[in-house]
């Protein structure tokens, strides 16, 4: 569970939010804000009550969340792991329950003589965190 204020504290900016195709049941996403094309971390988030969210999938975004969330819906019809995803969104959005998608583009840190971006450790971090529900699940 992660609370509304944490999310603001920690830069995420509500982005989208998932619903499911009329025709196909397939779970496509709506924009809410722009975006940027640069490396984020996002999380799909089910709202408990006006303030408190269950943390059901944290991601990395190496090319902008708009890209990866296109590639998500691409993988919801096409790729076992993606159909899981898929099934998994359904059922959630089935029982009046909303899956919203948080975002924070990712900070870039000095590591020896490097500059890199930490979107990969801040993901790590997320998952070890948060504990999310859907991610790692067989």
């Amino acid at each position: 569970m992660i609370h509304k204020n944490k999310l603001e504290e920690w830069g995420f900016l509500h982005t989208h939010t998932f619903a499911l195709d009329d025709i196909t049941s397939i779970p496509v996403c709506a924009a809410l804000a722009e975006t940027r094309a640069v490396n984020s971390v996002y999380l799909w988030l089910s709202q408990l009550s006006s303030d408190e969210f269950e943390v059901m999938y944290v991601g990395k975004a190496g090319k902008g969340i708009k890209k990866r969330l296109k590639e998500h819906q691409n993988g919801f019809k096409r790729s076992p792991t993606g159909m899981k995803s898929a099934n998994l969104i359904r059922q959630l959005l089935a029982q009046k329950k909303t899956l919203s998608i948080y975002t924070r583009e990712c900070a870039e840190i000095q590591l020896f003589d490097f500059t890199i971006n930490a979107y990969s450790a801040e993901e790590d971090a997320l998952i070890q965190g948060l504990n999310p529900k859907w991610n790692g699940r067989k």
